[in-house]
């Protein structure tokens, strides 16, 4: 799991509350890194458009755990390749739609 070490460089919490968005609703998760909100921004794109493609939310009650669940993979991958830009990944996603 990755909240030991990135906790304690960050050495604080915060919350972002992400929502409401169409079709997926308020998600919650706290900071954990310095890349933290620009991945959750990402994930909540992601997630919007893809129920935006499906015409419905294909998350349900699980939205929220599945929006944990991404960022945590992310928040893993940023400590594996701290080179990656995930604000630029957002862009790139969101001028795709």
């Amino acid at each position: 799991m990755v909240t030991g070490s990135i906790n304690k460089s960050v050495g604080r919490y915060d919350e972002m509350r992400i929502g409401p968005a169409p079709h997926i609703g308020k998600m919650t998760l706290t900071i954990l890194s310095t890349h933290s909100k620009a991945i959750q921004k990402l994930v909540k794109e992601q997630m919007r458009q893809e129920a935006e493609e499906l015409g419905f939310n294909p998350y349900d009650d699980s939205g929220q755990e599945e929006f944990e669940r991404r960022v945590m993979d992310l928040e893993q991958q940023s400590l594996d390749h701290p080179e990656i830009d995930w604000e630029v990944k957002y862009w790139e996603l969101a001028g795709h739609r």
